[in-house]
């Protein structure tokens, strides 16, 4: 108990330094935040000349090709033609179940196309969707 009360008063005298040492009356933190908000009113005007950049990278972008849904899906395995769409440039590719056991097809190798939207030899836009639907047998 005779040392409890030497170490309250040092860290009371440790506090009161610290809150000494982080207190300042100085105008150099003033200084220091009209430097910083000179600095960011620098900046505006550069910021004006993003927008040109953004018009070049519009202009840069390819045209969505259109494709045709080829024939031959229906029985294949579900692997093969999802991946048969892929690589002709179909990128909506979905692949659905028509079983009412099984709510999505997860591993498509193990199921069969029984029908593909939009019919074989209808000419999309290879961003449409194109529904794969299967049946695992």
């Amino acid at each position: 108990m005779k040392n409890a009360i030497p170490i309250a008063l040092l860290s009371a005298a440790a506090l009161s330094l610290t809150l000494t040492a982080c207190s300042s009356d100085s105008d150099d933190e003033n200084t220091v935040v009209t430097q910083t908000v000179t600095e960011q009113a620098a900046v505006e005007p550069e910021a004006s000349a993003a927008p040109a950049a953004a018009e070049v990278t519009e202009e840069t972008e390819a045209p969505v090709e259109d494709l045709e849904i080829p024939a031959g899906l229906e029985g294949m395995n579900g692997q093969l033609a999802y991946e048969q769409l892929k690589d002709a440039g179909f990128t909506g590719v979905v692949p659905t179940s028509v079983d009412p056991t099984r709510a999505m097809p997860i591993m498509y190798n193990n199921w069969t196309i029984t029908s593909v939207e939009p019919a074989a030899g209808t000419v999309v836009p290879a961003d449409s969707t194109v529904i794969l639907n299967m049946t695992k047998e």
